[in-house]
């Protein structure tokens, strides 16, 4: 019944399966790497979204907490649900027309980039 089983196990031949170290450290790099690209390009797809709920009248940068939310009400996507209260915290939410507030969209960016920077340093991960 167990008769081969060292040579199935994969640790039994960890240099075929794990390599050298630099060979991991160069993996890893590549892996960061490509986490980098792949952040990059949700931070332009959330800003593009936003951008296209800024609305017509407005070209500052700022999207109408209402149209803000229009997406995730309508069943659009799951994006942009963020509490008053938490885009305040961040300094994403301009408040100056208290009739009409509104979303700074590079403050909500940066924080957002921010937020994922720390996700990411925070899982587990091989120390180089």
């Amino acid at each position: 019944k167990y008769q081969g089983r060292a040579e199935d196990n994969p640790f039994s031949k960890r240099s075929a399966y794990f390599g050298t170290y630099p060979m991991m450290s160069h993996l890893v790099e590549q892996v960061i790497d490509g986490y980098g690209l792949f952040q990059d390009l949700q931070c332009r797809e959330l800003k593009n979204m936003l951008l296209d709920l800024e609305g017509r009248e407005r070209n500052d940068g700022r999207v109408l907490l209402s149209n803000f939310y229009n997406p995730y009400k309508q069943g659009v996507h799951k994006y942009f649900i963020e509490r008053p209260e938490y885009l305040r915290s961040l300094g994403s939410l301009d408040e100056t027309d208290p009739k009409r507030p509104s979303v700074i969209v590079p403050n909500f960016l940066m924080a957002e980039v921010s937020a994922l920077a720390r996700m990411a340093a925070s899982s587990p991960s091989v120390a180089l």
